[in-house]
């Protein structure tokens, strides 16, 4: 709560690159996120996270591996961009026993199912004439939030947004509290994965970037991670940190 009425970003904010200003007591604060900037005044330009696929390639977020217990949440989001000309391939898969969040390319259009106790979702967002196989970056944001209710049941509400104008939306209700996640793939498996449903769609072959999972207050860029080679990433293949046109091939 502010005690002061002087608004220090209103007569010169000192935020750069169309950064957010927040006025505080102690000064303006400015927000970088979706800048692609860093910084206190978000001056500094931020890596962007990104990776090529060629269809043996992917990258696994792994908490077994460390016999870690699963990410328990509330709320969980993820958000990554893609590009390819295939009109299938594996975006994203989060999962733990049963329970699994899937995105995936299929037809040229982005492919969403879930799986968890109360119910399973599995819908897609295919505009007419639009496929997203177009080798042009498309931005897929999923949504998952729990809410308890007053009959002691609990709520799920899903929404998956492309490009910011396509949404689908879905709710479920069931007596499940949290969602749980221990395993991520990212573009790929080498098919060893007792995943069926993952074993069934094909690698990605195009491009990653900005795969961020934020589950409550944690969040998690995946691709950054696994570049870095974090303890809980692995990869799949020879990865390449940047993008890279693959050609025109037929889908």
């Amino acid at each position: 709560v502010r005690a002061s009425t002087v608004d220090a970003c209103q007569h010169e904010s000192p935020c750069q690159h169309a950064s957010k200003c927040l006025s505080t007591d102690q000064g303006p604060i400015c927000e970088c996120d979706n800048t692609g900037y860093k910084g206190i005044f978000c001056e500094q330009e931020s890596p962007i996270s990104e990776a090529v696929f060629r269809g043996r390639e992917g990258v696994k977020y792994d908490l077994n591996h460390i016999g870690g217990e699963p990410i328990i949440t509330s709320v969980d989001k993820i958000s990554l961009y893609f590009k390819t000309r295939k009109s299938s391939g594996l975006l994203f898969y989060n999962g733990h026993g049963s329970d699994y969040l899937l995105i995936h390319l299929k037809d040229g259009g982005v492919s969403l199912t879930i799986n968890q106790r109360s119910g399973k979702l599995d819908t897609q967002v295919k505009p007419s004439g639009e496929p997203f196989n177009d080798n042009v970056w498309h931005q897929v944001t999923v949504t998952r939030e729990t809410k308890q209710q007053e009959d002691g049941q609990t709520s799920c509400q899903v929404t998956m947004r492309v490009d910011g104008k396509y949404s689908e939306r879905w709710k479920t209700v069931g007596r499940f509290s949290h969602l749980a996640s221990s395993t991520t793939f990212l573009g790929g498996s080498d098919g060893r994965e007792n995943i069926q449903i993952i074993r069934n769609i094909n690698n990605l072959v195009g491009c990653l970037k900005k795969v961020i999972y934020s589950a409550d207050s944690v969040i998690l860029d995946l691709l950054a991670l696994a570049k870095e080679g974090n303890p809980l990433m692995s990869t799949l293949g020879k990865m390449e940190w940047v993008c890279q046109d693959i050609g025109t091939s037929h889908p």
